[in-house]
């Protein structure tokens, strides 16, 4: 059941990046990690994999590479 769980959640927020992007028409420049993309991510102190709550607490906001 908690595998069933953590793959929900990870389900929940690949919207919320790739396909976002996607939509938007800049998910060859961002949405996810690879390389030649964006480097735009966030730390969190938690596994939001486990507690999607932890998104409201970054630690830090890449943006362009730039913290």
């Amino acid at each position: 059941m908690q595998c069933f769980l953590k793959q929900q959640r990870k389900f929940q927020l690949l919207p919320a990046t790739l396909r976002n992007a996607q939509l938007a028409g800049i998910g060859e420049v961002t949405g996810s990690i690879a390389p030649g993309k964006s480097a735009d991510f966030i730390v969190t102190r938690e596994n939001p994999l486990e507690d999607l709550w932890t998104l409201q607490h970054l630690e830090l906001v890449v943006c362009c590479g730039r913290a």
